[in-house]
């Protein structure tokens, strides 16, 4: 029986291509599914269909994380359903174009949401699970190859996923020992309308969803001592 079986998991982003992914990958496994995005029918409709095809429980959540108010309506979410035993940090905005043009609004947006989101978040399922007593919690936070590199025309984009590896070892670090677990997980290119706006690179090569969202679930499984704290994901082209 997976470990996973019945656990409430909340993936962010969940309208996207890996997050869909992502709920279909936890889905499979009997998770209870608390799907987020920004469009309130999209996340509904994605929630019924999975329940459908799983037969599991999920339901849709709406909100902008780069607000206030849409990340406070995610927490109230969380705690509707009797708290999230797993948190995937998902979500995620990725402009593109010369530093020189960025302007101050889409720099505090991307890191509202690719930063500050994924900290609050995961800082309401710990306190939780605190609160709860059972001590149990695993977060996964969805870097990115550009936390590891700089790349031209995306240099607000790479500034957040640095700082969300760093967050991601600060959490780590504090909570070592503990029964939450913290993960970063860095996927090169994917095959999602995001990754159509990677300059540069062959589509073919990029990783498919299914394949980052097999490996993330197949990474939660593991319940002995040892822990990947930190990966990175990328194509292996066979010639």
């Amino acid at each position: 029986m997976s470990v996973l079986l019945r656990k409430r998991v909340l993936i962010t982003g969940a309208t996207g291509g890996l997050g869909r992914a992502l709920a279909d990958a936890f889905g499979a496994e009997g998770c209870k599914l608390l799907l987020h995005g920004r469009d309130a029918e999209r996340a509904d409709a994605l929630a019924e269909a999975l329940e459908d095809r799983h037969d599991v429980e999920a339901e849709g959540c709406a909100g902008d994380l780069g607000t206030d108010e849409g990340l406070d309506a995610v927490i109230e979410a969380m705690g509707a359903v009797g708290g999230v035993d797993v948190l995937i940090n998902n979500a995620g905005i990725f402009p593109v174009g010369p530093a020189t043009e960025v302007d101050r609004a889409t720099f505090d947006d991307t890191f509202a949401v690719n930063v500050r989101a994924p900290f609050f978040l995961a800082q309401a399922l710990i306190r939780a699970s605190a609160r709860h007593g059972h001590g149990w919690g695993r977060v996964v936070n969805v870097g990115s190859s550009s936390a590891f590199a700089g790349f031209p025309n995306t240099a607000v984009y790479c500034a957040s996923k640095h700082a969300l590896l760093g967050q991601s070892r600060s959490l780590f670090a504090e909570h070592r020992g503990s029964g939450i677990r913290v993960f970063s997980v860095h996927p090169g290119s994917i095959q999602t309308e995001m990754g159509r706006r990677v300059e540069g690179q062959e589509w073919d090569t990029f990783l498919d969803p299914a394949e980052v969202a097999d490996f993330v679930v197949r990474m939660l499984r593991t319940e002995s001592a040892m822990v990947t704290e930190e990966v990175r994901l990328n194509r292996f082209e066979v010639q």
